[in-house]
C-alpha cells in the first residue's frame, strides 16, 4: 500500500550530514545541519496531518561508517520537528532508500537538485522531499526548482574515481 502523493512535491532540500543516533554530539549536528536546510525554504511549519516524506540517504563512506535505513528514519523525523512539520505524528508516510555510491544499482525517480549531493565529497548526505496537499494549495502549488528532472530507469555504475575514493577510506587515508 503505498499513500504517497507523488503529484508533486512541496518542498526539497538536503543537508551534507550523516544520520546519528548513538551520540548526542552527532545526534545535534544532524538536527541542526538538516533544520537550516529546512529553513532555507520553509516559512513556517505544515500543520495539516496530510505530510509525506521521501527521504534519500546518500553514502560513499566504507560499509561500516553507514546506517541502515530503519535508523535513519527516527532522526530525520525528529531533526523536521517543529521546522517541516510540529510535530511528527503528523506525518503519514515516509519512504527512506539508501543510496551507496559505491555499489552498483538500478536508480529511478526525481534526480534535479541532487546533482549537489551526487557529485560532492561529503561521504554521506541526506536528501528530503515533503508533500502536503494542503500546503501546495495554500502556496498556489509551488514545486522546488528542478523537480521535475526525472530518471525513468538507469543503471548506475561506479566511476573508477568513486571506487578510488571508496578504497582510500577504507584503508583510513584522507
Amino acid at each position: 500500500m503505498e499513500y504517497l502523493d507523488k503529484t508533486r512535491p512541496v518542498y526539497g532540500f538536503w543537508a551534507p550530514n550523516r544520520p546519528t543516533y548513538n551520540s548526542t554530539a552527532g545526534r545535534k549536528a544532524y538536527k541542526d545541519a538538516l533544520a537550516d536546510a529546512a529553513r532555507k525554504v520553509i516559512d513556517k511549519p505544515i500543520t495539516t496531518n496530510d505530510i509525506e516524506l521521501e527521504v534519500l540517504y546518500v553514502t560513499n563512506a566504507p560499509a561500516a561508517e553507514t546506517l541502515d535505513v530503519d535508523n535513519v528514519g527516527k532522526q530525520t523525523l525528529d531533526a523536521l520537528k517543529g521546522v517541516v512539520y510540529l510535530d511528527d505524528r503528523q506525518v503519514r508516510a515516509v519512504r527512506i532508500v539508501k543510496f551507496d555510491k559505491g555499489q552498483q544499482m538500478d536508480i529511478s525517480g526525481r534526480i534535479g537538485p541532487l546533482e549537489a549531493i551526487w557529485w560532492s565529497d561529503n561521504p554521506h548526505a541526506v536528501w528530503i522531499w515533503v508533500y502536503s496537499y494542503s500546503r501546495s494549495k495554500e502556496l498556489g502549488s509551488p514545486s522546488p526548482k528542478g523537480w521535475e528532472k526525472h530518471v525513468l530507469l538507469k543503471t548506475h555504475v561506479p566511476t573508477k574515481k568513486t571506487k578510488a575514493k571508496a578504497a582510500v577510506k577504507r584503508r583510513g587515508q584522507p
